[in-house]
């Protein structure tokens, strides 16, 4: 997470509850897993991080991630004029991260409100390959 306000929040939820859940604040870059996952999950959160530093993310944690990912993110194949937040290409970003070892899927999410000019919002799942 990168908004102080929601980890206070989560650390302070987690007390009361007497969770056993560790919350941080890092740039994605400087991101390696200490210990293996079994899925990353990301709902509209890649939108602010930039190309380079997903690649990064991906090369540093792959091994790491035992099952998959899923991934709820705007993606386009074609460069977008929108100026807000990135909009990556993620077959790019797969492809350039070799995850190689993924059976990468995109679905469309059929959503009027995210759907935009020149990108719309897919699910993203990788689960990796038994093969």
């Amino acid at each position: 997470e990168i908004n102080q306000n929601y980890l206070d929040f989560a650390n302070k939820y987690n007390l009361q509850k007497k969770m056993d859940i560790k919350f941080f604040k890092k740039n994605i870059e400087d991101i390696k897993f200490e210990q293996d996952i079994d899925y990353l999950i990301s709902s509209f959160t890649l939108i602010y991080v930039k190309k380079k530093n997903l690649i990064k993310f991906f090369l540093n944690n792959k091994s790491r991630i035992k099952k998959g990912f899923i991934l709820i993110e705007y993606h386009s194949q074609n460069k977008s004029n929108n100026l807000s937040y990135y909009v990556h290409n993620f077959e790019e970003i797969f492809n350039d991260s070799n995850l190689n070892n993924f059976k990468i899927e995109f679905n469309k999410i059929n959503n009027k409100r995210w759907i935009k000019k020149d990108h719309e919002a897919y699910t993203i799942s990788g689960h990796i390959n038994e093969n």
